[in-house]
């Protein structure tokens, strides 16, 4: 399931969005930040920059960094039920995510 992390009007007239895109390749747990048409993505596991496209979480703006932890337990729930959903195997997808199953 997708998922945007609300922004305040200043970031987003700034041209930032984060979010948890839908049917994404098959590949780590991630959020997506844009600014613009740069792109980054974060590693939900070990908050790393995933590559390609790389680049410097320094150059994230620290008003969003902030944000993504604020929202940062969302987003692995979000992620997690994403990863469940496209596989189909609640199994596979529980250790591809390291987390717990959940009754």
């Amino acid at each position: 399931m997708p998922f945007d992390v609300p922004l305040p009007r200043k970031l987003k007239a700034e041209g930032w969005k984060v979010k948890i895109r839908e049917k994404e390749r098959v590949e780590p747990p991630h959020v997506t930040v844009m600014h613009k048409a740069d792109e980054w993505r974060l590693g939900l596991r070990d908050r790393q920059l995933l590559v390609p496209p790389g680049g410097r979480i320094k150059d994230i703006d620290p008003a969003v960094m902030q944000i993504i932890e604020e929202h940062w337990e969302q987003l692995i729930d979000s992620s997690f039920h994403e990863k469940l959903y496209n596989r189909g195997s609640a199994h596979t997808t529980l250790l591809a995510l390291g987390a717990p199953p959940r009754h």
